[in-house]
């Protein structure tokens, strides 16, 4: 099991090897790190982040281990080896974190990816040196530089998290946000929750899970609402395991962009798609058109999208996930339509 005390798990080094995914050199030791895990973390870091289209993020992904109640942040990288098929090696390195502190990972992502791309290249010199000893200090000292900057934030997440804990919701509703991968999904959300944005695409791996509280005004008195939002990945082949998260949802967010004609002709089938958990079959929640400040990119006509809210019978906003405009209005006209018996 992992401390909840701990912000870092560890750190892990990873490269495809002769007969599969295989751990080149994992720290800090410890009891958890046995060798089944070590595998079962290998394997789908490697075999997970082969995109739909046989190629893997440049940038850094983000990949949840539900099991061990970790999230890691991982970066796919290649060492050069002329020995291998191909000249390289299929490598990547993993920082693994509690998933308490998953908020930390999202909003500091820019300084992670930079980071690993400068730890990438020191393995990658030493691998080809064949420095065994150097590539090992290389990943101690990742870990180490992490811990000491980390320990601070883990102090003021921790302490928010426990003022939140201290005032109980009246009510709690299971919120799915759904959408075609790079709509902003997990950008949308982490600007609603922790009003941070990141600049790059971090794609999801299976299902980021948050929540927020907030008052709405109820009869005559105001009452503490709590929504735990499940963002859901949109690759296709995450298909049948979108289903397992479907269960006792009480509202969706079907999302799309406003620049993308693909993410707007999607819409019929996620809503179709996320019907079949209500009961009788009539989606609860509303259509979020994202990316309201690229309006100089748009595609999608505003009444084209209300057209779409309408035939299903769902509200349809639209808001941005960069600037924060409309995020909170969304949110809460949510809460309210689920708030609705």
């Amino acid at each position: 099991m992992v401390k909840k005390d701990f912000i870092l798990k560890g750190v892990v080094y990873n490269a495809m090897g002769d007969v599969g995914p295989e751990v080149k050199f994992h720290h800090p030791k410890s009891d958890f790190f046995d060798d089944a895990t070590l595998t079962t973390i290998a394997i789908k870091s490697i075999t997970l982040l082969t995109g739909d289209e046989g190629h893997v993020p440049d940038q850094i992904s983000i990949i949840l281990y539900a099991k061990y109640q970790l999230l890691g942040i991982l970066f796919q990288f290649e060492v050069t080896d002329e020995k291998s098929r191909g000249g390289v090696v299929d490598s990547n390195i993993i920082i693994l974190f509690n998933e308490k502190y998953s908020s930390i990972a999202y909003k500091y992502s820019d300084l992670f990816n930079a980071l690993l791309i400068e730890v990438a290249k020191k393995i990658n010199e030493s691998e080809m040196a064949k420095n065994r000893e150097e590539v090992e200090s290389i990943i101690v000292k990742l870990y180490e530089t992490l811990i000491k900057n980390l320990d601070s934030l883990k102090k003021a997440e921790a302490q928010a998290l426990k003022t939140v804990k201290k005032k109980k919701p009246a009510y709690r509703f299971k919120i799915v946000v759904i959408g075609d991968g790079r709509v902003g999904k997990t950008t949308t959300l982490l600007r609603y929750v922790d009003n941070a944005f990141q600049e790059t695409y971090l794609p999801t791996i299976g299902v980021n899970v948050s929540n927020k509280d907030i008052s709405l005004a109820r009869a005559t008195k105001k009452v503490r609402v709590r929504l735990n939002f499940y963002d859901i990945a949109g690759q296709e082949k995450f298909k049948l395991m979108r289903r397992v998260f479907y269960e006792g949802l009480n509202g969706a967010v079907i999302m799309f962009d406003i620049t993308s004609i693909e993410s707007f002709q999607h819409l019929d089938n996620w809503i179709k798609d996320v019907s079949e958990a209500f009961s009788p079959k009539k989606v609860k929640g509303i259509i979020v058109g994202n990316k309201i400040d690229l309006e100089s990119q748009r595609i999608i006509k505003k009444e084209d999208a209300e057209a779409i809210a309408k035939k299903f019978g769902l509200d349809y906003i639209e808001v941005s996930a960069k600037s924060g405009e409309k995020i909170n209005e969304a949110f809460t006209l949510l809460a309210k339509i689920v708030m609705k018996k």
